[in-house]
C-alpha cells in the first residue's frame, strides 16, 4: 500500500513539473486536437519546406501583428490570392515570399483553424518543422 501512495506522489511530481523547453505550447496542441486536418496541412508543409518554415518563424518573431491580421484576413477574404497580390493591405512584409504566399493559401483553405491558430503556436511549428 505504502509504495502505491510514492507511486501516485512521483507522478503527480512529473505531472506537474516543469515543461521540457522544447514542448510545444499548450494553445497549439488545443489548437491541433480542435482542427486536425488544418494542422497536419500546415505542419506537413513546414516538415517538408524547413527553409520556408523558418522564414515563417522570422516573419512570426519579427512581425507577430502583423500574422495576427494577416490570417483572419486572407480566411475571410476567399477571393484574395497571395501569389496574385503580394503586398496586400501593407500586411506581408515579405512581398512576394512563397512561405507567405503559402501561409495565407493555408488560410484560405482552413479559414477557422487560421482564425484560431495564435502567433506563439505557428512560430513554434515553424521553428521544429511541424507539430
Amino acid at each position: 500500500m505504502r509504495w502505491l501512495v510514492v507511486a501516485v506522489f512521483a507522478v503527480a511530481a512529473c505531472a506537474h513539473g516543469p515543461t521540457r523547453p522544447d514542448a510545444p505550447p499548450e494553445a497549439l496542441l488545443t489548437w491541433a486536437d480542435k482542427y486536425p486536418l488544418a494542422a497536419q496541412d500546415l505542419c506537413t508543409w513546414e516538415r517538408n519546406n524547413p527553409q520556408e518554415a523558418m522564414r515563417l518563424a522570422q516573419w512570426v518573431r519579427d512581425q507577430p501583428i502583423r500574422v495576427v491580421d494577416a490570417l483572419p484576413f486572407a480566411a475571410t477574404h476567399p477571393g484574395f490570392r497571395p501569389a496574385a497580390d503580394p503586398t496586400w493591405h501593407g500586411h506581408v512584409p515579405m512581398p512576394g515570399d512563397l512561405a507567405i504566399a503559402h501561409l495565407l493559401s493555408w488560410a484560405l483553405r482552413h479559414p477557422d483553424a487560421a482564425q484560431q491558430l495564435e502567433p506563439p503556436a505557428l512560430k513554434w511549428t515553424a521553428e521544429h518543422h511541424g507539430c
